[in-house]
């Protein structure tokens, strides 16, 4: 009996670009006309991809802190 195994890839969760800013304080931005409000000290890149706007990234990873390699 021949049997189909479907391989699924292991997709990670979008990356935002940059680790989160966790904050009480909130700060709204409009990008491309779209609003979006982000916790303060969070970047722009951040605040795109919440607000679902591809932004191209080199060297950005919400995995790794910021450390002005690129």
């Amino acid at each position: 009996m021949d049997m189909k195994t479907e391989r699924i890839p292991y997709q990670r969760p979008t990356d935002l670009g940059t680790p989160l800013v966790e904050s009480e304080e909130q700060i709204s931005l409009t990008i491309n006309g779209v609003e979006v409000t982000v916790p303060l000290g969070n970047t722009v890149m951040r605040a795109a991809a919440i607000a679902g706007i591809q932004v191209p990234k080199l060297c950005a990873s919400d995995m790794l802190e910021p450390f002005g390699s690129c």
